[in-house]
């Protein structure tokens, strides 16, 4: 009845965490509308220091109110599901499938501190469940085995439907990489078929669907024995395959394994001639094995299984029983029921799973998010970079064209090019600041007021050295030749009509707000 009432548990940090991006990204988002079209895009401190201490004010109380909310709606959960009469206080327990893990994240953490999650080693186990008994005994039983940094997580049999809450607790034990790896049991009586094949691949699909991630794959093939041998002297036997592995590659790291077999069986069957699982694999490879074995893999190395990568194959006999049957759950000891000593024939799939990882399946919504922030900070970035880049190309290039105005203050057809490319830049300048610049200008480092107010006056002193000044002293001296010459005389006659309007342009240049510019433009 308590289970029927209680709340759904709800991750505070989780919550905390998107809260906090999501205000940031609402203030800043917002800053920058305002920054744009409020503000003109203004880059002087006094003018964005009160829009800073503006959003710091609205992220902090934003998010105090949200944080308050997300209290009181708990207290509110808390209140609707209480019952009328105060029960007993029981110690909370985690919910559904995440009680399987709880232990193993608790232990784990006590015995490896902070950063277990980059110091373990986590593989799933699944397959035919006898299999798996034989190979890592108690491991069904327990659920998960630790010993080593290596994890031994019970997966069960892949003809079944995989267990969603088992799974997703599994997920959020280790966010980012639950697994480093699966391993795929087979015992010494199956073939692999290729219907078998696909239905494994299947299983396997389902489990990186549920996980969100795809590991490496091992197969690991239990071979049988018609005596004991259980004081042989183990090591791990099998190959690893490469990425996008094909069958010749499967075919050919066998038989690069038949020589060590050869020389550590013989080793072997010299000190004991009942160890004589090294030397029999290899025979039965060199039989027919490597040709079956090509075979069989195929399904698993075809383009259409990318999704999963076969890591290797490893061969060994069932591990060794030291207890009695009817007592399987003494098998391990009372006071360490997850305690896992890990064999040798372990030792090629913990070294290789350091070395490569899986891959991601689908998009989660933590990464989908993360993503999207990368690519708007990205783009903001190339963005930035860009408009640096032509900014400072424009301001170089004004700045250039004002120094050679300077730096030559002969009147020459030189000079006056250089103060007509000035006047263009002027005059684009402008442009932007009545229109709006380019957008790739517009990464908040557009300085084209600052550009204009800065080099207008430069523009202003090389005008009148080049063109206003020179047309004054000719103005003045064709005026002068006018005053001077004999009343009613002929010379007088012909420069009265031009006289007329120079002393108008004269006036006029007197009286820059007076100016007629279409008087100007008609004269030759």
């Amino acid at each position: 009845m308590d289970n029927v009432n209680k709340p759904a548990a709800i991750s505070v940090a989780a919550t905390v965490i998107v809260c906090i991006a999501a205000v940031t990204l609402l203030v800043l988002l917002g800053g920058l509308a305002w920054w744009l079209w409020a503000m003109d895009r203004a880059t002087q401190w006094e003018t964005l220091r009160p829009l800073i201490a503006t959003g710091f004010i609205i992220w902090g109380m934003a998010l105090s109110l949200l944080v308050l909310g997300f209290m009181a709606f708990r207290l509110l959960i808390k209140d609707k599901v209480k019952p009328s009469a105060a029960p007993v206080r029981q110690p909370t327990r985690p919910a559904g499938g995440e009680a399987l893990y709880a232990p193993l994240k608790k232990h784990l953490h006590a015995r490896y501190r902070l950063h277990w999650r980059r110091k373990v080693r986590l593989l799933l186990v699944t397959g035919d469940e006898a299999a798996i008994e034989q190979l890592v005994p108690g491991l069904r039983q327990q659920r998960w085995l630790e010993g080593q940094r290596t994890v031994l997580i019970y997966g069960g049999s892949l003809l079944s439907e995989p267990d969603s809450e088992q799974y997703a607790a599994l997920r959020k034990l280790r966010h980012g990489r639950p697994l480093d790896g699966i391993v795929r049991v087979m015992p010494s009586s199956l073939t692999l078929t290729p219907q078998i094949s696909e239905s494994d691949l299947r299983g396997l699909e389902k489990i990186s669907e549920l996980l969100g991630y795809a590991a490496p794959v091992w197969l690991w093939k239990l071979c049988d024995s018609e005596w004991p041998q259980a004081d042989r002297a183990e090591q791990a036997v099998g190959v690893s395959f490469p990425l996008r592995a094909t069958e010749e590659d499967v075919a050919r790291q066998l038989a690069q394994m038949l020589p060590t077999l050869r020389e550590q069986g013989m080793h072997q069957i010299a000190a004991d001639t009942r160890h004589d699982f090294l030397l029999r694999l290899g025979q039965q490879l060199i039989d027919g094995e490597i040709a079956q074995w090509r075979r069989q893999l195929a399904p698993w190395l075809t383009a259409s299984r990318q999704r999963l990568a076969l890591r290797g194959l490893m061969f060994s006999l069932p591990e060794p029983r030291t207890v009695d049957p009817y007592q399987e759950a003494d098998a391990l000891p009372a006071s360490q029921p997850h305690l896992l000593t890990l064999p040798a024939t372990w030792q090629g799939i913990v070294d290789d799973c350091r070395r490569l990882r899986g891959h991601h399946v689908g998009m989660a919504w933590e990464r989908g998010l993360a993503c999207g922030l990368l690519a708007i900070f990205g783009l903001w970035a190339a963005g930035l970079l860009l408009s640096f880049a032509l900014n400072y190309s424009q301001i170089a290039s004004v700045a250039g064209k004002a120094r050679d105005l300077v730096a030559h203050p002969s009147v020459s057809d030189y000079q006056l090019t250089a103060l007509h490319a000035l006047r263009n830049e002027a005059g684009r300048l402008v442009h932007d600041g009545q229109n709006g610049a380019p957008w790739y200008r517009r990464f908040g480092l557009d300085h084209h007021q600052q550009l204009l107010d800065a080099v207008l006056p430069w523009y202003g002193v090389a005008n009148h050295r080049l063109i206003r000044d020179p047309a004054n002293a000719a103005l003045q001296q064709a005026l002068s030749a006018l005053v001077n010459s004999a009343p009613n005389s002929d010379q007088r006659a012909q420069l009265a009509k031009p006289g007329y309007d120079q002393l108008k342009a004269w006036l006029m240049m007197a009286r820059p707000d007076k100016a007629d510019g279409a008087f100007f433009l008609r004269r030759p």
